[in-house]
C-alpha cells in the first residue's frame, strides 16, 4: 500500500482484513491520557430523509456514515449522535467511543418523520461539547433542509466554547446559509449530489478533524535497516508528509520518519509478501524523488520486495502425513546455502487459508525437518526460505493433501445400496414426482418389547391382589375405600373372621 489522503487509516482502512495484512499497525501507541477527539454527529431524520435512491433512503446512507465516521476515531476519544427532525434526540450520548454493538442499537431508533429543526440539533451538540475535555471539539452536521438564519448567537458561542462545525447538505437545492454556518463555525461545508458519497465525506471529515493520520512536514528519511533496496543509495531526497502508522514487530521495517515512524516496511504474510510504503509517490508529499535520478531504479526495487525470492538450486521439501500430522523434511544439497548462520523460516497454508509458522528443526547435516498437526482435509501449500545474514538466500513450495475419511469416500455399490433401502422402508426407487408425495394405503407397523413394563405393573398389583383376598371383603367396601358411603357417612370396615365358618 502507498500513502496518501485514500491510504492507511485515513483511508478508512483500520480494523479492516487489508489492515491484517499490512506490515504496520494503524492504530496509535503514543495514547495521551485526555481524549484527543471529541466529536458529535447531528442527523436530520425529517420525514424527507426517507427519499432515497437505487433502494437505499438518505437515512440508510445517514447510518453508514456513522460507521464510517467511527472508523476514524481511536479509543480515546468521544461519540455522541443526535437525530432531530422538528425537535432533537441523543441518540447516544456522548461517551467514550462505544463498542460496534452499542452503536448498531443507537441507530435502530433512527426514524424517519417529522419537520426540520436545525437549531435543535445544534444546540444539544454545542453544550455537550462544551463540557467535554478534549483537544478538538467538533459537530458534523448532515441534513437535506433548509436552513434558518438564526444561528450567529449559537455560531459565536461555539467558537468561544472551541467547537468548530462541518455541514454536509444533501441535493443541489441546499440552502446557502447551511455554508455559512461551516465558514462561521471553523469548518468545512460539502454538497452532495449523490447519497452514496455521504459514507465517505464522513470518514475524511472525521480523519481531517482527528488531524492524526495524515503528517504533513519536511524531513529525510533515515534508514533502520541496511536491506539491498537502500544500498550504494546517495542520500535520500526530501519528503513533504506520510501517513501515521506504528511498526509491527514481526515486519523488516527498512525506512523510518525522524521520530520513528514507518516508512518503508515489508514481511511475509502467508505464502505472500507485503510492502507499505506511507509516504505517497507524487508531487504533493514526494516532489523531490519524482525528479530523483535514483528514482527509477528504487521503485523497480519497491517492487521486487513484493515478489518471492528465486527458487535457488539444491533444495528439496518433501511433505507427507502421519496420521492426524504433517511432516515437511528440506533437503539443502546446495554448499552455498551451509553456512553459520543459515535459519530456515516456513510458513503453513491450511484449508481455510489460514497461515501459520513452520518450525523448522536441524536434524543432521543439511538436513531440516518440521512437524504440525494438520486436523482439516485439503490441501496444505508451505513455503520454505532459507536465510542467510540478513536476506533470503533461497525459497522452495511444496505442500500435500489431506484426504477426507473413509466414511466419505464414495461407493461403487452406491445405486445397489438405494434400492436396497427403498425395498426395506417399503418405497421405490427412482420413483416418479408425482408418487414422491402420493399417499400410500400401507400400516407400516413396529414391534416393541413389551415384558419389563407387564413386570413392573404385576409387580406392583401382587400386593394389592394378596391384601383383597386376605381381608375378603365385599363389594360393597371395596366401594367404600374408594370414597365415602352414599348417605355421606365415613366408610365402615369390618375385618373377615378368621379360620372358616362353622356348619350349620
Amino acid at each position: 500500500m502507498i500513502g496518501g489522503h485514500e491510504s492507511f487509516g485515513a483511508g478508512g482502512w483500520r480494523r479492516s482484513p487489508v489492515a491484517e495484512a499490512l506490515p504496520v499497525l494503524l492504530e496509535r501507541k503514543d495514547v495521551s491520557r485526555r481524549p484527543d477527539l471529541g466529536l458529535v454527529l447531528v442527523i436530520d431524520r425529517s420525514g424527507s430523509m426517507s427519499e432515497g435512491e437505487a433502494g437505499l433512503t438518505k437515512l440508510d446512507l445517514a447510518k453508514a456514515a456513522v460507521y464510517q465516521a467511527t472508523l476514524g476515531l481511536e479509543q480515546t476519544d468521544q461519540l455522541g449522535i443526535v437525530a432531530f427532525d422538528t425537535f432533537a434526540e441523543w441518540i447516544l450520548p456522548v461517551q467514550p467511543l462505544p463498542n460496534l454493538l452499542d452503536i448498531q442499537q443507537a441507530l435502530g431508533r433512527f426514524i424517519a418523520d417529522g419537520g426540520t429543526n436545525i437549531r435543535s440539533g445544534i444546540e444539544p451538540a454545542a453544550q455537550a461539547l462544551a463540557a467535554v475535555n478534549a483537544r478538538v471539539k467538533h459537530v458534523i452536521l448532515l441534513t437535506d433542509g433548509q436552513a434558518e438564519s438564526n444561528y450567529a448567537d449559537l455560531i459565536d458561542q461555539m467558537h468561544a466554547d472551541g467547537v468548530t462545525i462541518s455541514v454536509v447538505s444533501i441535493g443541489a437545492d441546499a440552502n446557502p446559509a447551511l455554508q455559512q454556518i461551516a465558514e462561521r463555525g471553523g469548518g468545512r461545508s460539502y454538497r452532495v449530489q449523490t447519497i452514496a458519497e455521504i459514507p465517505r465525506i464522513f470518514l475524511s471529515e472525521t480523519v481531517m478533524v482527528a488531524g492524526r493520520d495524515i503528517i504533513e512536514e519536511t524531513f529525510v528519511p533515515v534508514v533502520a535497516l541496511p536491506a539491498p533496496i537502500v544500498r550504494g543509495l546517495d542520500r535520500l531526497p526530501l519528503l513533504h508528509g506520510y501517513n501515521a502508522t506504528e511498526p509491527r514487530p514481526s515486519a523488516r521495517t527498512i525506512l523510518v520518519t525522524p521520530d520513528g515512524r514507518p516508512l518503508l516496511a515489508q514481511w511475509q504474510y502467508g505464502l505472500g509478501r507485503s510492502v507499505a510504503w506511507t509516504s505517497d509517490l507524487k508531487a504533493r508529499w514526494a516532489r523531490e524523488w519524482m525528479t530523483w535520478e535514483q528514482f527509477s531504479r528504487f521503485g523497480g526495487d519497491l517492487l521486487d520486495l513484493l515478489l518471492p525470492p528465486q527458487q535457488a538450486e539444491g533444495l528439496s521439501l518433501e511433505a507427507h502425513a502421519e496420521g492426524h500430522q504433517a511432516v515437511f523434511n528440506l533437503t539443502i544439497q546446495n554448499s552455498g546455502l551451509l553456512q553459520q548462520d543459515t535459519q530456515v523460516q516456513g510458513r503453513l497454508l491450511n484449508p481455510d487459508d489460514e497461515s501459520f509458522s513452520l518450525d523448522f528443526v536441524q536434524v543432521g547435516v543439511g538436513r531440516y525437518r518440521a512437524v504440525v498437526p494438520v486436523d482439516l482435509p485439503g490441501s496444505y501449500l508451505a513455503q520454505v526460505a532459507v536465510v542467510g545474514g540478513e536476506e533470503p538466500a533461497g525459497t522452495v513450495s511444496g505442500g500435500l493433501v489431506v484426504a477426507y475419511s473413509p466414511e466419505y469416500r464414495t461407493r461403487p455399490d452406491g445405486p445397489n445400496v438405494l434400492r436396497e433401502i427403498a425395498r426395506t422402508t417399503g418405497g421405490q426407487p427412482s420413483p416418479a414426482p408425482s408418487a414422491v408425495f402420493a399417499p400410500t394405503s400401507q400400516v407400516v407397523g413396529a414391534v416393541r418389547e413389551v415384558t419389563q413394563p407387564l413386570l413392573w405393573l404385576a409387580l406392583l398389583l401382587w400386593p394389592l391382589d394378596i391384601a383383597l383376598r386376605r381381608l375378603a371383603l365385599p363389594w360393597e367396601q371395596v366401594r367404600a375405600l374408594l370414597g365415602r358411603g352414599g348417605d355421606g357417612s365415613a366408610p365402615v370396615f369390618a375385618a373377615a373372621p378368621r379360620g372358616l365358618p362353622k356348619p350349620m
